[in-house]
């Protein structure tokens, strides 16, 4: 039997696990962060963070309004954060350092192989993503997701 947690409740519950010090695992809904994640399976192990840890190219899960959301920070000037989701072209979000909630370290893929967010090829892969220009990303974007719908 599967059990429906209303969202905010879901989210404080992931609040007061981080407020403690703690990893927590969130599965992952949606695509905006293809195709470094294909949306469909993968959970992420979020953990708590220092401020100055909160840098350009880190994945965080954040408050955003009434929602969360996970997306990596394209831009930082002092407590601002601008973040994007990798499958995202133009839009961007304007956060603080006070509503990010959680860096993401690792992602656990369906098959339960843990793969982590900190390793020198996915540094790699993200500073080439992010100095796609946005024309280019889009293009690719659109052939992964006609790809990825296929499979």
């Amino acid at each position: 039997m599967e059990t429906n947690i209303p969202d905010e409740a879901y989210y404080n519950c992931i609040d007061d696990i981080l407020a403690e010090g703690k990893d927590v695992e969130v599965r992952i809904n949606g695509t905006s962060m293809r195709p470094y994640w294909r949306g469909g399976g993968e959970k992420l192990i979020a953990s708590p963070f220092k401020p100055e840890e909160l840098q350009c190219g880190e994945i965080v899960i954040f408050r955003f309004g009434e929602k969360y959301l996970v997306h990596r920070i394209v831009q930082r000037s002092g407590d601002n954060l601008t973040t994007r989701g990798d499958g995202v072209v133009k839009k961007r979000e304007n956060i603080t350092v006070d509503d990010v909630k959680g860096i993401v370290r690792a992602y656990i893929k369906p098959n339960g192989k843990v793969k982590s967010t900190q390793t020198f090829a996915a540094k790699i892969y993200c500073k080439l993503w992010l100095r796609l220009p946005p024309k280019i990303r889009g293009y690719i974007l659109r052939l992964y997701g006609l790809i990825a719908n296929r499979l």
